[in-house]
């Protein structure tokens, strides 16, 4: 959104014209993509929650765990990670446009 700012400026001075930018152009942007987020990964939260588990990789000679490696993970979090690849990917193509411009 700063660069839309940015690029507004610049296109109002090519022609001599007053330019307004007011602060609903920064936040409005901002909201879509921060709701479409907190969206995503409640429902994530919501449909399939990531749980712990670890795995014991060593025992020591009474039985008793040496080493081990634990991580999260959901049973359907793909989806979700591709629809927020997505979004944000949208988003920095648009942001990369923007520069370009």
């Amino acid at each position: 959104s700063k660069l839309y700012r940015i690029n507004k400026l610049f296109a109002g001075a090519k022609g001599f014209k007053r330019v307004t930018i007011t602060i609903k152009d920064v936040l409005i942007p901002f909201f879509v993509l921060i709701t479409a987020n907190i969206i995503v990964l409640t429902t994530w939260t919501i449909v399939s929650p990531l749980r712990w588990t670890r795995t014991v990789l060593e025992y020591d000679d009474y039985d008793r765990p040496t080493s081990s490696i634990g991580q999260c993970s959901s049973e359907n979090g793909a989806p979700f990670i591709w629809v927020l690849v997505v979004i944000n990917g949208c988003a920095l193509i648009l942001a990369l446009w923007q520069a370009y411009l």
